[in-house]
């Protein structure tokens, strides 16, 4: 097991992810479309209980996409990085690399 560390592109959001993620998948739908300005976006899944924002949860901006999901993103620069947050996962973070 390997964490993973993240965050947006400014600094201000930072993330653990406890393990290593297991999967990749590529979605098509017009949320994703619409919300990248593409016609896919790639996200990799983890478990809520393995991500852990480590800093400036306090700037993260939220809003309902659907009756099950909602989207984050940092209120500072409001960027492309994006969280999904689903009843037992979280997707769509930016890891560094």
């Amino acid at each position: 097991m390997t964490a993973v560390a993240g965050g947006c592109l400014c600094g201000t959001v930072r993330y653990t992810v406890a393990r290593s993620p297991t999967a990749v998948f590529l979605c098509y739908c017009q949320q994703c479309q619409k919300a990248q300005g593409t016609p896919f976006v790639a996200s990799v899944p983890v478990a809520r209980v393995d991500f852990q924002i480590t800093q400036g949860g306090n700037r993260l901006k939220a809003f309902r996409a659907s009756a099950s999901k909602s989207r984050y993103f940092c209120g500072d620069r409001a960027g492309p990085n994006r969280l999904h947050s689903g009843p037992e996962s979280i997707s769509g973070f930016s890891a560094d690399v």
